[in-house]
């Protein structure tokens, strides 16, 4: 126990020849930015020198963010924005209606196909052995 003493010693000692190879590790951040977190929002603004919430300027559009969401500035952007999103909303209802259909028939292709395959099957085995072979239980599974 007195070792590991005297290796923590050694390690907090400050001096600058205790030969150990270790330098003390400047702060990173300093005392004027850890201050800052420590002040409540609006105050935390003014000091970082922004007196509304954050703009930004994109293909000719300009949003704010309020409220943890980013909101169009612009007042007729808006109704366009809505008008678009409400078209979009229909237009991904409409496909998603079709990839069903789409799957549906998929299933009832795919059934189809399996049944013909197990019938030529049958038919390949008939020719070979010259006698009918007894029929499967089929048996439909779905999900």
């Amino acid at each position: 126990m007195s070792i590991l003493k005297a290796i923590w010693d050694r390690l907090g000692d400050s001096s600058p020849n205790r030969g150990s190879g270790f330098s003390s590790i400047p702060p990173l951040w300093g005392t004027s930015y850890i201050s800052r977190y420590i002040l409540d929002y609006n105050s935390r603004m003014a000091t970082l020198g922004l007196d509304g919430p954050p703009t930004l300027s994109l293909a000719g559009r300009s949003f704010t963010f309020v409220e943890g969401r980013w909101v169009s500035s612009s007042p007729g952007e808006s109704s366009k924005s809505s008008s678009r999103l409400r078209r979009l909303k229909q237009r991904k209802q409409a496909l998603e209606e079709e990839n069903n259909a789409l799957r549906l028939r998929q299933e009832v292709l795919m059934d189809m196909l399996s049944e013909a395959v197990a019938q030529l099957e049958g038919l390949r085995q008939e020719r070979r052995t010259g006698q009918r072979p007894l029929p499967k239980k089929v048996t439909l599974v779905t999900q």
